[in-house]
């Protein structure tokens, strides 16, 4: 028979091994707008149309004005591979075929905008 100790040795040990196994991490997407604005939820369709120059106003008509996070970040790579499937070369081809026509600036950089 299997003392105590042994049992507890063989119930305990491989806990760490659980522990070391990578666990798989699942981040949100939020999109923050002013507390002085009525629009209270986006679709992620409506917040992709603002970040890709599509769509300038706000579902109930207020103009938006959308701050990107600097060139080269991880997560503003992140957020547009998410939610358009684009990495930073094809953004920068967008927004290069958007100025060429005239049909939209891209979102000024947070950074900058805070100051």
């Amino acid at each position: 028979m299997k003392t105590l100790p042994t049992l507890l040795a063989r119930l305990i040990l491989p806990l760490p091994l659980l522990l070391a196994q990578p666990l798989p991490l699942h981040a949100e997407i939020i999109v923050i707008v002013s507390v002085k604005n009525p629009v209270r939820t986006l679709s992620n369709e409506q917040a992709v149309d603002l970040f890709l120059g599509k769509n300038n106003d706000f579902p109930n008509g207020n103009k938006a004005v959308p701050l990107d996070q600097s060139e080269g970040a991880g997560i503003r790579d992140s957020f547009y591979r998410k939610t358009t499937g684009k990495g930073p070369a094809q953004m920068n081809a967008h927004w290069a075929r958007m100025l060429f026509t005239g049909r939209a600036q891209p979102p000024s950089p947070w950074a900058i905008a805070k100051r």
